[in-house]
């Protein structure tokens, strides 16, 4: 069987070469070989972002493909579920910038976005199916319509949702544990 692959995407703003990038890298690499996206944050939109993530798959190959993405990655990545047969999906703290929660997205986040991505995240639904296997995972005291987003998505695709008791929207040891655990596909060590 083939070596499994592993493809990180950051969270808004971040790259995989800080913050936990570095820790989550060294720790895949232990039984994966490990590729990264990052996208170009800057002026640019989710529709720009997929788009970078879709050729960063078509190049390494699908095939047993695991994607982790936390935040605005898990977004990413969640589209990329929709439209590969990977060998699945872990979604961290997963944006909730979808049509569906529009009315939902208070002002302050919407003027932080900026208004090109406003306008493309009010047109883009969530995926109706997935293709690929997903995990949720969240933080216990992240934003709250994160989570119900989330659960309520887990429960369309017939994945797994797990929070990550006393956590916010940051990918603390004990996240990094959990994340690990579903890459691996075995219940994290405590």
């Amino acid at each position: 069987m083939a070596r499994k692959k592993v493809l990180i995407i950051p969270g808004f703003g971040g790259k995989t070469s800080n913050g936990p990038g570095p820790e989550i890298i060294r720790r895949c690499k232990k039984f994966a070989d490990v590729y990264t996206y990052n996208p170009k944050w800057d002026r640019s939109t989710a529709a720009e972002w997929i788009a970078g993530a879709r050729k960063a798959v078509a190049r390494i190959g699908p095939e047993d493909l695991e994607v982790f993405g936390f935040s605005l990655g898990a977004y990413v990545a969640l589209f990329l579920g929709a439209e590969f047969k990977l060998g699945g999906v872990v979604l961290c703290s997963l944006s909730p910038f979808f049509v569906e929660q529009r009315k939902d997205i208070p002002a302050s986040a919407w003027k932080f976005l900026g208004a090109r991505r406003r306008k493309d995240f009010q047109t883009r639904p969530a995926p109706k199916r997935l293709r690929s296997k997903a995990t949720f995972l969240f933080g216990s005291r992240d934003w709250p319509l994160g989570i119900r987003t989330a659960k309520k998505l887990a429960r369309r695709y017939g994945s797994t949702f797990s929070l990550v008791e006393g956590v916010g929207h940051e990918l603390t040891p004990a996240y990094l544990d959990k994340v690990i655990g579903a890459l691996r596909k075995e219940k994290p060590h405590r």
